[in-house]
């Protein structure tokens, strides 16, 4: 998966905080302070000189990018970085065009393994117990901790749709994308289907939903004989309908 999203993401901005692993196989990051970091950072100059890759510093809420000109963005491990994620995730959508992918990695609660297995609502209520302590209100001010629902909200917000997450530990990894305004759209396509599917936690028969290339829909229709397979999308919603042939309706 690492893989394909690399590949799919080599033109597109990378807004990761410093070590993550789109960043890693960019150049080498410099973090903190003090002579190490001046030194790490003068290794990252020097190595992007004679690098295809253009470093933009800018605002994550004011990012210098046209509307709807972005294929793709990834931001790993910085979203619990970022002073007001909202207003950053409102200018990520403004960027996006139709179409276009977000994906972020970011932490969860300290009981989020727990909320994995038994539910996360049955155990928020000890969670926001757990962060009115002097402990985690210090955490809290380094950086934020988030419930999956949280992340799926903030998404709906600025108007990305949902489409996944993997969760391993404390750590989630999410997709969303900014849909088509109607119809089946046009244009440049979407991301291929084999970076869908690896970003996609719900595919398959062990998941609770299913998500479907129409390429599937119509392959399953002729698989079971019906033919004359006739469809109406909008964003990510399809109705189809087929007929059994035969003298059926």
């Amino acid at each position: 998966m690492l893989q394909q999203a690399q590949t799919y993401f080599k033109d597109s901005p990378e807004l990761s905080a410093p070590g993550g692993p789109w960043g890693r196989s960019a150049g080498e990051y410099g973090g903190g302070r003090g002579a190490a970091a001046a030194a790490a950072a003068a290794a990252l100059r020097a190595r992007l000189r004679s690098s295809p890759i253009v470093c933009v510093r800018a605002d994550i809420a004011r990012l210098p990018f046209a509307t709807g000109s972005v294929d793709a963005i990834h931001a790993g491990a910085a979203i619990h970085c970022w002073p007001n994620p909202q207003a950053a995730l409102a200018e990520i959508s403004r960027v996006l065009r139709p179409g276009g992918v977000f994906v972020a990695s970011t932490f969860l609660t300290p009981f989020a393994p727990i909320g994995e297995l038994l539910g996360d609502d049955t155990v928020r209520p000890i969670s926001q117990a757990l962060e009115r302590t002097p402990w985690a209100r210090g955490r809290a001010a380094t950086y934020r901790q988030w419930e999956q629902a949280e992340l799926r909200e903030l998404a709906g917000q600025v108007g990305l749709a949902w489409r996944g997450c993997v969760r391993a530990n404390r750590f989630i990894l999410f997709a969303a994308d900014k849909p088509w305004l109607g119809g089946s759209g046009g244009g440049r396509p979407g991301p291929p289907s084999s970076l869908v599917k690896a970003l996609n936690p719900f595919s398959g028969a062990n998941g609770t939903i299913r998500y479907w290339d129409e390429g599937e829909l119509v392959d399953l229709v002729n698989s079971v004989g019906l033919e004359g397979y006739a469809r109406d999308r909008a964003r990510m919603f399809v109705m189809f309908a087929a007929t059994k042939p035969g003298g059926g309706r």
